[in-house]
């Protein structure tokens, strides 16, 4: 199932991580830490903008741990493909098109997961290189027809997803 989770505070965060890059980045972790920021991030129960937060999630999560985090390897997951389970990362139309694709996992009671996204829209794109290869398997509706997502003639958006497994913290895993 979903879960909510809660983020550090700034003050917390600040007294608790010891991280030698964040001394040079204090306003950056200041402003995404704050209470507006926060807020902001959540989507839906369990759904949170902030798209592969990888060792991110596991500082800035005050209520939860990361039990399992599925790294996205390029577009080969023969393992996946043998066993037929949807991919934990990728690209979709919207929100709830990742959900159902998800559906297997996160309707499972006794699991907990925290999905992460990103919203990204064509017209923001231009100079960057997002490209379809290095961000998991597209599972949506529209037809893909250029390498990068700007230069992509009829998709206009896209949410990228990341799915990890999560426990109260505090809690033993299996």
């Amino acid at each position: 199932m979903l879960t909510d989770i809660t983020f550090l505070d700034w003050e917390t965060f600040d007294a608790e991580t010891n991280d030698p890059e964040k001394v040079d980045k204090r306003d950056y972790w200041e402003r995404l830490l704050s209470p507006d920021a926060t807020a902001k991030r959540r989507v839906r129960r369990g759904v949170y903008h902030g798209y592969n937060m990888g060792s991110r999630m596991r500082s800035w999560c005050a209520s939860h741990d990361v039990v399992h985090e599925f790294e996205f390897e390029g577009e080969d997951r023969p393992w996946q493909e043998l066993a037929k389970l949807p991919s934990w990362t990728g690209v979709a139309d919207d929100v709830d098109q990742i959900l159902s694709h998800l559906d297997l996992y996160v309707g499972d009671p006794d699991r907990t997961f925290v999905i992460a996204v990103q919203h990204s829209v064509r017209s923001e794109m231009e100079g960057r290189t997002w490209r379809w290869r290095k961000q998991g398997p597209y599972i949506g509706e529209q037809e893909r027809l250029a390498e990068y997502f700007y230069d992509e003639p009829e998709i206009e958006e896209v949410w990228g997803f990341h799915m990890y497994e999560v426990t109260p913290r505090g809690e033993e895993t299996a």
